[in-house]
């Protein structure tokens, strides 16, 4: 299944830039960006991911197995704490230590199909978008 990452501003805007989304929601190690997260002390992207709890009570709460009940309010009410839109210096704060991470990996590593280059690609895109954003005063949230 292939899943894409997209930044999402609160004004609104829609940034001229392309990137597939791919990199990180599909191609990036969620447990590699989570341990270089954690070596330089930043926020873990995933902190930033939007979900949407009207979804989940609606679309998801209803096929959860009764053994499952607790964990999924437990996480339901996590989820319902979450900020909507976060600051965009805390994002590039993120952002920047897994672009050097996989501009390093993708300097020393095959790739024949090109995943490292993608994820580079969205990493890239996602320090300009949120540059700008500070420059905006505007916020941000991922979303998938």
């Amino acid at each position: 299944m292939s899943r894409s990452v997209t930044l999402v501003l609160e004004s609104g805007k829609t940034p001229d830039l392309w990137y597939s989304g791919q990199g990180i929601g599909q191609f990036a190690d969620e447990n590699e960006c989570r341990r270089v997260a954690d070596e330089q002390k930043v926020p873990r992207l995933e902190s930033f991911l939007f979900r949407d709890v009207g979804f989940l009570e609606d679309e998801v709460a209803d096929s959860v197995p009764d053994e499952d009940r607790a964990d999924f309010d437990r996480q339901l009410g996590e989820i319902r704490r979450q900020p909507a839109w976060h600051d965009p210096t805390e994002g590039l704060r993120a952002v920047q230590p897994l672009l050097v991470h996989f501009r390093e990996r993708a300097k020393v590593e095959d790739d024949p199909n090109d995943y490292l280059a993608t994820v580079v690609q969205d990493l890239e895109a996602y320090q300009t978008i949120l540059q700008q954003a500070i420059a905006d005063n505007d916020r941000f949230r991922f979303e998938d």
